[in-house]
């Protein structure tokens, strides 16, 4: 049996961030999670030894950098979604849970089917546990989007937040998880704190708080022995990732990232795998990992990456994750259509090493 890893200093300062969007809405398989399978996550969360924490929590300690307790979590609702706010929320306010809630202002201004009301996000503001962030005023794909198209819609949001709540935005979250260099500085000039994405992956203290990764949670990917995983998911800290942006013209995956020193002693490299596709070629040069797709790919591909890490207080194995999205074009979007959004070809669990 392979030793049990070393531990990183990244470590004792990580903790998972999950992404919920829809609740017990069959009509959006693909973003949708059943009301019992939520509720058997908060009873695994409160029996597990799990410690919830709010975002501004996790980003001060980030900050000082003091350590953060085993297995701790971070709760975030994406999209506002009405099933969200009215079924899943009650039972995290409920348990005393604390939860960030990211919504695009357009659709809450148009009073869309099956977002929430403005009335109803004001009346969660009141709680202490509750805390917001925006997404862009519209829910658009950004990768060919123009600096002042981006700006544009990060100010509007930033405004009617302002209208809102009578204070700035502090957090946002890249639409379909997908951002590049430009929204990057466009977002940390215009005064958040910290962004997220839907990219897979455990944060941590030292890493870029404008690309926060974040587990997402919909039927498929929920059940029981996934979420344990994922919710002890350690860091796969890398430098020098590249391509920084999520948009790729050609489709064509070539990344390449350089391991930690103590990683990359471990031996093998990281298995990896790309959504519908055989597994890439990986080839290892020192310290950097290089990954090729096998072919080229239209629309959405996720990568993800995995190192076996130390084991848990039973014994159990933890997986350190690297996860990142890529897309080829302007997609037509319907933020009501969830096609394509999180399917198994998109989000599959590569091969762990034994």
């Amino acid at each position: 049996m392979a030793a049990n890893p070393a531990p990183l200093p990244e470590d004792a300062h990580s903790a998972v961030i999950l992404a919920y969007h829809r609740i017990d809405e069959e009509a959006y398989p693909e973003s949708t999670l059943g009301l019992e399978q939520f509720l058997e996550h908060i009873h695994d969360i409160e029996a597990g030894g799990y410690h919830v924490i709010s975002l501004p929590a996790l980003l001060e300690a980030f900050e000082s950098g003091d350590p953060l307790p085993l297995k701790t979590l971070v709760i975030t609702f994406e999209g506002a979604y009405r099933s969200a706010i009215e079924d899943a929320a009650p039972l995290l306010l409920e348990k005393g849970i604390p939860f960030t809630v990211f919504y695009a202002s357009d659709p809450l201004d148009q009073s869309s089917p099956g977002f929430a009301s403005w009335a109803q996000l004001k009346a969660l503001s009141r709680s202490p546990l509750v805390t917001f962030g925006v997404l862009p005023s519209a829910y658009e794909h950004s990768g060919e989007k123009t600096r002042p198209e981006l700006l544009r819609v990060i100010n509007k949001a930033r405004q009617r937040y302002r209208e809102v709540f009578g204070k700035e935005a502090l957090y946002f979250s890249y639409p379909f998880g997908e951002f590049s260099p430009v929204m990057k500085d466009l977002v940390r000039q215009q005064g958040f704190t910290a962004a997220v994405g839907l990219q897979s992956g455990a944060a941590y203290g030292g890493q870029d708080v404008f690309e926060l990764p974040r587990f997402s949670l919909s039927a498929p990917f929920a059940h029981a022995e996934r979420f344990r995983m994922i919710t002890q998911a350690l860091p796969l800290p890398v430098e020098d990732f590249e391509p920084p942006s999520s948009f790729l013209s050609d489709g064509v995956l070539s990344v390449g990232f350089t391991l930690p020193q103590a990683l990359a002693a471990q031996g093998d490299p990281p298995s990896c795998f790309v959504s519908g596709q055989d597994k890439p070629v990986i080839e290892r040069l020192g310290t950097r990992i290089e990954i090729r797709g096998q072919t080229s790919f239209t629309g959405r591909a996720r990568l993800n990456c995995t190192m076996r890490g130390p084991a848990n207080e039973d014994g159990e194995a933890r997986w350190r994750w690297l996860g990142r999205l890529f897309y080829t074009a302007d997609l037509p979007v319907d933020i009501q259509d969830d096609s394509g959004f999180n399917t198994p070809e998109t989000d599959e669990l590569p091969e762990l090493q034994e």
